[in-house]
């Protein structure tokens, strides 16, 4: 990851480049330069960024759909693991099964009480912040065609 000074030094280089990334790029302007293209404003990028859900262009899966099955589900390898979709892996999750693990949801920083989740550390949403499924019959056949 990108430190809070490098992200400070590459803005003052080149502002209009650096503004362009936080605006087009979701690893960049989520995780990597988050706090510097704005903290506060990270959850208004993200409903731009995925403005179509899942078939938004940066919603994929940078590994194979039974990889991120496995991570999501922590089966296999993952099944010790404490790396998880969200808490304190999330920019990891994000990076690597973006899709699998719900990040394309527009409502992913929205709250039960209609209000707009803030997160303390960019990249940082519990698993009570991302809703990964519509209903429990949805994890349900997953785990099924596991």
């Amino acid at each position: 990851m990108i430190g809070e000074t490098a992200c400070k030094r590459l803005r003052k280089k080149n502002e209009f480049k650096f503004l362009n990334k936080c605006e087009n790029e979701p690893d960049f302007s989520l995780i990597q330069c988050c706090q510097t293209c704005g903290g506060e404003t990270a959850p208004q990028r993200h409903k731009k960024l995925f403005s179509e859900g899942t078939l938004s262009k940066n919603c994929f899966d940078r590994h194979s759909p039974k990889f991120c099955e496995k991570f999501l589900l922590h089966k296999d390898n993952w099944a010790t693991s404490s790396w998880s979709c969200s808490g304190e892996y999330a920019h990891i999750a994000f990076r690597i099964c973006r899709k699998s693990c719900s990040f394309c949801r527009r409502d992913a920083y929205d709250t039960n009480d209609g209000t707009v989740y803030k997160p303390k550390r960019c990249g940082s949403l519990t698993p009570a912040k991302i809703k990964y499924f519509d209903d429990d019959k949805e994890i349900e056949e997953l785990e099924k065609n596991f």
